[in-house]
């Protein structure tokens, strides 16, 4: 977790904590805004359904392999 990993013992907490959150909430926006827009964009790609499973199998593929490199 962020919170115990980048806030100091005997600290100003509450400032640390709101530094963390301000951090997060600058970086969260622009990649789920990135995220939404390639989503978007292959939707315009994707009419048919063989090519439809094929990304599924691609991006599952993916979460797997992310999976995977969880336990090494």
């Amino acid at each position: 977790s962020a919170v115990p990993a980048f806030t100091t013992v005997g600290g100003d907490y509450h400032a640390e904590l709101l530094t963390i959150t301000a951090v997060f909430a600058a970086l969260c926006l622009p990649s789920a805004s990135l995220w939404c827009g390639f989503g978007m964009g292959i939707r315009r790609l994707i009419q048919k359904p063989q090519t439809l499973r094929i990304v599924n199998y691609g991006l599952a593929a993916g979460v797997a392999f992310s999976v995977i490199l969880l336990f090494i």
